[in-house]
């Protein structure tokens, strides 16, 4: 955190030392009712007993944090983006079996409000061109396959974007009403068209859906670590190039 973290919450009356002892930076920072919610216990409950070692109550004090019982790969965290609380008392569809977890669920780590899953891949020993980069699935995760987005691309698809960054950066706390008409051309549209139709019977098109993302999802996890090394010799010999590559790759 910031070197004044603590100053700062003295400072806005959010930590009193002699008042609330040891610093804790959720109960400082966040708002009562946000930090007792049950959804976000439950969510935050959900996330720690997917990755510790580690088996947390609901009524448990959780941790800041924890450390894994294994290294994760991008992978583990893609299925934590997708959970609906499968396999747990909280899993209120029972596999979906009852109908759609967003309709029984609740709040879940895989929310119907998500507009899109990212994961962030940052790596050392890599030319910086191609050692950071966002794996992003659109809309909601669980019917979308996550695809590579390297931070160096110089452009992106016509389709998945309106007008161009700098518009972005000057509209994107104010954005214009007509952002949100329904344009079916707009690569968002085809993502949420997919949803709708796959929440009409989520127990029987999820699946479909799911084995044809995940199929998809594999092959590019496979082949990551085969393109990185194209690009990587690539760069030494031609970086203009290996910018093309990448781009056209995202």
């Amino acid at each position: 955190g910031s070197p004044d973290i603590i100053d700062y919450a003295i400072n806005k009356g959010w930590y009193s030392p002699t008042k609330d002892g040891s610093f804790n930076f959720a109960k400082a920072y966040s708002k009562p009712g946000s930090l007792t919610h049950p959804s976000n216990i439950r969510r935050k409950w959900r996330g720690l007993n997917l990755v510790s070692d580690e088996n947390f109550e609901l009524n448990d004090e959780f941790p800041f944090s924890v450390k894994p019982e294994r290294k994760l790969a991008v992978y583990d965290l893609m299925t934590i983006l997708r959970d609906h609380y499968e396999g747990t008392e909280l899993d209120k569809s029972q596999m979906y079996t009852l109908g759609s977890p967003y309709d029984m669920n609740g709040s879940m780590i895989g929310s119907r409000s998500t507009q899109y899953g990212a994961i962030a891949q940052l790596r050392k020993g890599l030319p910086p061109a191609l050692a950071s980069l966002l794996w992003v699935a659109p809309y909601r995760p669980d019917l979308q396959a996550f695809t590579p987005w390297y931070n160096s691309v110089s452009n992106t698809p016509q389709v998945y974007r309106q007008n161009d960054h700098i518009w972005a950066l000057e509209n994107q706390l104010k954005p214009p009403e007509s952002i949100f008409n329904r344009e079916n051309q707009h690569a968002y549209w085809a993502f949420v068209n997919l949803v709708e139709k796959v929440d009409q019977n989520y127990l029987i098109k999820s699946k479909r859906v799911k084995e044809l993302w995940c199929t998809t999802e594999i092959e590019i996890l496979r082949h990551q670590g085969k393109f990185e090394s194209k690009v990587k010799k690539q760069w030494l010999k031609n970086p203009e190039k290996a910018l093309r590559t990448i781009s056209n790759y995202s």
